[in-house]
């Protein structure tokens, strides 16, 4: 899986700067780019495929204002994430991780996109997009407190969301900490693209509920003869 989503890729890049020449730089990031956003791609429909098993062939789609608000919150979550995900694979195909060398901040560009040069700002660029994407996933889990009778399934994936967005900074954070170690930076990548698989399937499981289990389905009927037919 680590290669499907580009981590083998990703692992191979000199440490900052690009060696290349003009022309292959700009082949290879592309070709890192497409690279990694198939994997993601590939990886949700995985997720997709496994709610929906979990939710059974019986599953329910429900509607109701709050719950169709919460979706329309978890869908564009799951696009900002999603282009989180494509920035810090720029970040990583132009050399740009270790561009700064502390956090929150960055010393050798106190300012962002105004002191530094361009891989400072594409560093700079990944933080924030990361936290624009902390605010939305902030946001759909306080929209997730409006879906009256939400399943375990929803609430299962929106806790652990939250608690794996908070590890996520943290692991980002010990990148600079651990001078970019391989461990970290393929921990920073399946934790980023574990956020995007839950939040797929947070849609799903927002929409739907599970149907009744074989046993719940087989209810004994009675017959009432009334004179004038059967009734059920």
């Amino acid at each position: 899986m680590g290669d499907a989503l580009g981590l083998g890729n990703s692992l191979t890049k000199p440490p900052i700067g690009r060696a290349d020449g003009p022309a292959s730089i700009v082949v290879q990031g592309f070709a890192d780019q497409v690279h990694l956003t198939t994997g993601l791609i590939l990886f949700a429909v995985m997720a997709l495929i496994a709610a929906i098993a979990w939710l059974g062939p019986a599953r329910r789609r429900l509607h109701d204002p709050d719950r169709d608000r919460f979706l329309r919150f978890a869908t564009v979550s799951s696009t900002i994430t999603f282009v989180v995900l494509i920035v810090g694979s720029y970040l990583v195909g132009e050399g740009a991780g270790p561009a700064c060398s502390s956090w929150p901040g960055c010393m050798e560009a106190p300012s962002p996109f105004l002191n530094g040069d361009r891989l400072q700002h594409v560093h700079w660029l990944h933080r924030i997009t990361v936290v624009v994407g902390a605010i939305a996933v902030v946001t759909v889990a306080w929209a997730s407190t409006w879906v009256e009778r939400a399943g375990p399934l929803l609430r299962g994936t929106v806790s652990l969301l939250v608690g794996l967005y908070a590890a996520q900074i943290i692991v980002g954070a010990a990148n600079i900490w651990t001078d970019h170690s391989a461990a970290v930076r393929s921990a920073h990548l399946v934790i980023a693209a574990t956020i995007w698989a839950l939040l797929v399937t947070t849609v799903v499981a927002g929409r739907f509920a599970p149907g009744p289990t074989d046993k719940q389905a087989t209810v004994p009927s009675t017959t009432v003869d009334t004179g004038q037919g059967t009734h059920v």
